[in-house]
């Protein structure tokens, strides 16, 4: 056994290993991806959509969770009289825990997410009209005009000539040669939360192409000489009249943008908790562009901040559902109310009895319990009409109809049998009880004539305690709680803890 554990320690390091390794040369691929604006859009709006899906997944769950725990307080109502009623109960009691618990955590969340989620989309949009000024074209007016007015070039020039340039911007990418690792980058949320280098480049950081002039002389220009505009091109002529392209003596003019190389960015989340921005906080000065402490810190709070939500309670067994917090404190509860001891004993474990409840261990919960909620049909009366459904139709369509009308119809039964300390008439019939077949629940059970043995020998132990102190021999109280079906003098108790729990519903 030693070597057993030994080998699946090692093999559980492997994994890991290899897991990190994937992870690593994941990001490589990705990474290496990014040789252009086109992929670098790619792989930044993936980010912020990895944010958003965590958001809407959340929400999505947390809806999932709230109806699942208005289905189980309805079951637990609608059959509260039955032997299920108190497993329903149970389950009810976990799935509105887990429910309140995702409802806050995707409360405290969202914000954050969605902050992270606009850092990177104005990044995104930051860099978009950078490149769209860095593709802009340039087209020289065809005509030069010769001016008094001086350039402030030169020390003592006395003949000035000026052509006008009109930039055009870029309204629409090509990124045809780019689609390999467009789709390449589009995977960057994959490593979302795992990523040590992330290839961004910060708008602030942005390098524009930078605008070369250049003149070409023709002829000699004499600067004694009249200079007059040029007619047909952006330059100047010297003739003394206004001239084409093609005078004696004149000077051209033309101007382009020159290009660099893409260079994909390079941003680490911060480690630590920081300012979100470090733009400056005077209301006078609008930031325009994003920084890289904004995108470094952006990636941070985002993968920090990924909503954990709990299991659906039809996702559990019996097994699992019996270490919930919520279901062992229940358990706990119930065995101080059959045993009356503040501290369970080790035959009285929580986390065993909870298993007890549900009919063992490894039950499938969605099995036994929850898909039964979606074939039980049945009427509710609503005023001169009827509602059909089941469980968990009414459960979404007419929740408030349904609570009420099960605990008005409980509350009958209990008004019945308090009076008469009989079962109200055709109680095995309704939806509230269970028709039992054979010996009723606890008839097997120990009685007080069952223990009345004075002596440690003669008490039957499978059904009674020894109390060596008194010397009596007891009725076991604990082992009764989970299967003893709930009696009338419970039931107005069982009801006013099932109103209060769920009355927010209502």
């Amino acid at each position: 056994m030693p070597n057993l554990l030994k080998l699946g320690s090692i093999l559980a390091l492997l994994l890991t290993f290899w897991a990190h390794k994937a992870d690593a040369s994941g990001e490589a691929t990705i990474n290496t991806a990014v040789d252009g604006f086109c992929a670098e859009q790619a792989y930044i709006q993936a980010l912020a959509a990895e944010l958003d899906t965590w958001t809407s997944t959340s929400q999505q769950k947390a809806a999932e969770l709230s109806d699942e725990a208005k289905m189980l307080a309805l079951a637990a109502l609608r059959y509260q009289q039955a032997e299920a009623g108190k497993q329903y109960l149970a389950l009810a009691a976990v799935a509105q825990a887990r429910a309140t618990v995702a409802a806050i955590e995707v409360k405290n969340k969202q914000p954050l997410l969605a902050a992270a989620s606009t850092v990177l989309t104005k990044a995104a949009a930051n860099l978009a009209g950078l490149h769209a000024a860095n593709t802009r074209t340039l087209s020289m007016a065809e005509k030069g005009t010769a001016t008094a007015a001086g350039l402030g070039v030169l020390d003592s020039g006395n003949k000035y000539c000026t052509a006008e340039a009109t930039a055009t911007l870029q309204a629409v990418a090509n990124c045809k040669t780019a689609a390999a690792n467009i789709e390449k980058a589009k995977k960057a949320g994959t490593v979302f939360l795992t990523a040590t280098d992330f290839k961004i480049r910060a708008p602030t950081d942005f390098k524009l192409d930078g605008l070369k002039v250049q003149t070409e002389i023709k002829g000699t220009v004499n600067t004694g000489n009249t200079i007059s505009d040029m007619t047909d091109a952006p330059g100047c002529v010297e003739n003394g009249s206004p001239g084409g392209k093609s005078s004696s003596n004149a000077i051209g003019m033309t101007a382009s943008y020159t290009s660099a190389a893409f260079a994909a960015g390079s941003i680490r989340p911060s480690t630590s908790a920081g300012a979100i921005s470090d733009q400056p906080g005077d209301l006078s000065k609008t930031p325009i562009l994003t920084t890289a402490t904004e995108i470094s810190e952006a990636i941070r709070k985002g993968r920090s901040n990924k909503p954990a939500l709990p299991k659906l309670v039809s996702e559990e067994t019996s097994n699992s559902i019996a270490t919930d917090t919520t279901m062992a404190a229940y358990a706990k509860q119930m065995l101080q109310t059959g045993s009356g001891k503040n501290t369970p004993t080790a035959t009285e474990d929580p986390t065993a009895l909870a298993k007890q409840l549900f009919g063992g261990p490894d039950v499938n919960l969605k099995t036994s319990f929850i898909d039964k909620l979606r074939n039980d049909e049945t009427k509710i009366n609503s005023g001169a009409s009827q509602i059909t459904g089941n469980t968990e139709q009414l459960s979404k369509t007419n929740f408030g109809e349904a609570m009420a009308y099960f605990f008005r119809e409980n509350t009958k039964k209990l008004t019945a049998a308090a009076s008469s300390g009989a079962k109200p008439e055709g109680e095995a019939k309704t939806d509230t009880t269970e028709k039992q077949d054979g010996k009723k629940d606890g008839d097997n059970k120990a009685t007080a004539a069952d223990c009345t043995g004075t002596e440690e020998g003669k008490c039957d132990k499978t059904k009674c305690d020894w109390n060596a102190e008194k010397k009596e021999c007891k009725v076991k109280e604990g082992a009764v709680v989970i299967s003893a079906v709930i009696k009338a003098p419970l039931l107005l108790a069982f009801l006013l803890l099932a109103y209060n729990t769920f009355k927010n519903y209502l």
